[in-house]
């Protein structure tokens, strides 16, 4: 028996894939755990936590997707960090990071969630501006972005 949107047995579990992080950002791949579309605007939620220091420190982005998103793998890339983040190379091997994602198009909203470490460095952000030939869209930039970010070009 399947079920659909309107009965409310549409909820989807996250997982994140390819996390990398370099002060002061943390980029990843927001995938549906079964693989299949999201299906729903999203209310994206990216914490991480310096644990180096005493209270421990959190660092929050919150990204608000108001069109229902139909693939399957979002690229994400969140800053963190400010002018007192410690050199993470001699305090801290790893981040704890939290991404919350609520589905708001569900008949009832809800949330998903994953948790985890990345290792700090475990990334690298090379990001340039470039001139480009003839009108591209905003997207192809990021796209590009991430690409470069990932390593795939």
């Amino acid at each position: 028996m399947s079920t659909s949107k309107l009965d409310g047995g549409d909820k989807k579990k996250i997982k994140i894939v390819q996390p990398k992080a370099a002060d002061p950002g943390f980029g990843f791949f927001l995938e549906t755990e079964d693989g299949t579309p999201f299906d729903s605007s999203l209310a994206i939620t990216i914490t991480i936590k310096d644990t180096t220091v005493n209270p421990v420190v959190i660092y929050k982005t919150e990204i608000q997707v108001t069109n229902e998103v139909f693939e399957s793998r979002l690229p994400i890339i969140a800053p963190f960090g400010d002018q007192n983040w410690l050199n993470p190379s001699i305090e801290m091997k790893e981040l704890p990071y939290e991404v919350k994602v609520e589905f708001l198009d569900a008949v009832v909203p809800y949330t998903s969630e994953a948790t985890g470490n990345v290792w700090v460095t475990q990334g690298e952000f090379d990001i340039s501006v470039e001139v480009t030939a003839g009108p591209q869209t905003a997207l192809a930039h990021i796209i590009k972005g991430f690409r470069m970010l990932f390593g795939l070009d």
